[in-house]
């Protein structure tokens, strides 16, 4: 689904949007929702590789399936899944007690 949101975008952005709708060949309204999906990718993906988001939950913000997920990140050179000394910290967190 999609909903129009009133949205201030600074005029430095603005311009970066005219120049990807001259490349691109789309109107401004598209080369907006481009960036602004580029960016979501992004931070999904680093949300993901910090381990602060699941598989699941990437693919479903944004609209894509776990395996699509995955070769977005394999794509971008975006490790996922955590050091073992992440895990563990997690591990610790979660039960309160160290671990080896």
């Amino acid at each position: 689904m999609k909903k129009s949101v009133p949205l201030r975008i600074p005029d430095h952005l603005l311009s970066l949007a005219d120049l990807r709708a001259r490349r691109e060949r789309v109107d401004k309204a598209t080369a907006l929702r481009q960036i602004l999906y580029e960016g979501a990718e992004a931070y999904a993906l680093r949300l993901l590789s910090r381990g602060d988001l699941s598989l699941s939950r990437a693919a479903a913000l944004l609209g894509l399936t776990p395996g699509e997920v995955l070769d977005l990140a394999a794509a971008r050179g975006v490790e996922i899944g955590g050091t073992l000394a992440q895990h563990k910290t997690r591990r610790e967190r979660a039960t309160g007690t160290p671990t080896g």
